[in-house]
């Protein structure tokens, strides 16, 4: 395994070097790695299937547009929903959610491929309602006991060795150890979308996990439920995403030109990613505070393809 370690946790002049046990926040990985994976778990234990909807599974939403939608479409960001709301401006995400909900389903479902944080909001709920538990217990039981990744947390998380974020001119400070998501951090930092914070250590033992059982060796998720979640649907034409997970477009995809076409992956807002490449059996998992001073720093853009190609030149031997 090749690690490359550097930079600091800030731009302030007593910030101390980033290290393997720095902890980054995780921002959308959150989606895979707590959302999807419990979903993944649920499936395979034959708790929902591709034909329940959010309604069948989540009662509190049956007298509503979004009852009919499917989980599999949801999943597959096909759904129609809208996909981000500043929901932190206006109070309780699923009150404002219920009072327009023609403003949040702008189409109808597999129209287009539209990447949803509120689709990911109303999964979230639909865990709760099947485990009849909050989601951080969820979590705590499916994913991150039985793996053991004892290094991912949902934020507020308060350990000094934290990558500092965005500077907030509100509090006249950069964020350090509170969720980078507005709306993720006015639920308490405990959301299925975003607030998930980790260091590479943690995602090693995860991302192994899900190439393992892509491989059919992890007695923790099935070889059937892990190639269905990531492999394209083809819901939608010419879209990339499988369920919950992406996967390696032809022109343009963050994983670059050279991760072969069954690799999955998915990126975070702060300047995170992993992709896995089952064909090589290997991984990559990138963390960087890239919205550090703040989030209109693109550079990333060009950044992560050509690291991936060169860490598919390195795998490749």
């Amino acid at each position: 395994m090749l690690s490359l370690v550097g930079g600091s946790l800030s731009y302030l002049k007593a910030s101390q070097s980033v290290d393997s046990s720095t902890l980054f926040d995780l921002a959308s990985l959150t989606k895979p790695v707590c959302t999807v994976s419990i979903l993944a778990r649920f499936w395979d234990r034959g708790l929902w299937s591709e034909k329940d909807t959010v309604g069948s599974l989540a009662p509190e939403w049956r007298d509503t547009p979004y009852s009919g939608l499917l989980i599999h479409d949801v999943l597959n960001h096909c759904s129609g929903l809208l996909n981000w709301y500043p929901f932190f401006k206006e109070g309780n995400w699923k009150e404002v959610l219920r009072k327009n909900p023609e403003k949040f389903l702008p189409q109808k479902p597999r129209q287009s491929t539209s990447y949803s944080d509120l689709g990911f909001l109303l999964l979230g709920s639909v865990i709760e309602a099947m485990a009849q538990e909050d989601l951080k217990t969820v979590f705590e039981k499916e994913v991150r006991g039985p793996l053991k990744l004892r290094e991912i947390e949902f934020g507020s998380v308060t350990q000094l060795n934290v990558a500092a974020t965005e500077w907030r001119e509100e509090i006249q400070s950069y964020l350090i150890g509170q969720t980078f998501d507005e709306n993720s951090f006015s639920m308490g930092g405990v959301a299925p979308h975003a607030g998930l914070f980790g260091n590479a250590q943690a995602l090693v033992s995860f991302c192994d996990e899900w190439l393992n059982a892509y491989l059919g060796q992890s007695v923790w998720l099935s070889q059937k439920a892990t190639q269905w979640f990531t492999s394209k649907t083809e819901t939608v034409k010419n879209s990339s995403w499988a369920l919950g997970w992406d996967t390696r477009s032809f022109q343009g995809s963050s994983a670059g030109s050279l991760f072969n076409s069954k690799s999955f992956g998915h990126l975070g807002f702060t300047g995170t990613s992993i992709w896995i490449d089952p064909v090589l059996k290997g991984y990559c998992i990138f963390l960087t505070n890239r919205v550090h001073p703040s989030r209109l720093d693109e550079r990333i853009r060009r950044l992560r393809p050509e690291l991936h190609d060169r860490v598919f030149e390195y795998l490749n031997g």
